[in-house]
C-alpha cells in the first residue's frame, strides 16, 4: 500500500499508481466482536476506481474521498460511491497527500507535500458530498 488512514470500522489503504489508472483502494475491517488485542482484520471492500496517483482516502458514511497529484497544479478531490466517483478538480493544494476525517467537525484533514509549499488544511467534507 502507499497510503493507510483510520477508518470508522477499521483501516483504509490504497496504492499510488502514478499512470495508469489502475491504484485500489481496501477497506480492512476488525472482525465482530473482536477486542483490542485482536490482530485479525476481513476484508470488506475492495474497489479500483480508475484513479491516477490517488495519495490518500478517507470512507465518510459509505462515500469514498480520494485525494490526487496532478504534479505541480493544484490537486484534486474525488468524491462518491464505487464506480461513480465526481472529480473535483484543482480544489486542494499542488501535492496533497494522506486524508484523514474528524467525524466531530465532519472536516477531512490533509497536507501538501511539495517543498517551501507544505500546507495542512481542513476541507468540509458535508459541502464535498453532495
Amino acid at each position: 500500500y502507499s497510503f493507510l488512514a483510520a477508518g470508522r470500522e477499521g483501516l483504509i489503504a490504497g496504492e499510488y499508481v502514478r499512470d495508469e489508472p489502475a491504484g485500489r483502494l481496501i477497506e480492512l475491517r476488525r472482525p465482530h466482536g473482536a477486542d483490542e488485542a485482536t490482530v485479525a482484520a476481513s476484508l470488506a471492500a475492495s474497489v479500483t476506481p480508475g484513479i491516477p496517483r490517488m495519495q490518500g482516502a478517507a470512507l465518510v458514511d459509505g462515500r469514498w474521498f480520494v485525494s490526487a497529484s496532478t504534479g505541480n497544479a493544484p490537486g484534486d478531490l474525488w468524491v462518491g460511491e464505487p464506480g461513480h466517483l465526481v472529480r473535483h478538480a484543482g480544489v486542494l493544494p499542488p501535492g496533497p497527500e494522506d486524508l484523514a476525517f474528524e467525524p466531530g467537525t465532519r472536516m477531512l484533514w490533509t497536507l501538501s507535500e511539495h517543498p517551501r509549499r507544505r500546507w495542512v488544511l481542513a476541507v468540509d467534507a458535508d459541502a464535498w458530498a453532495r
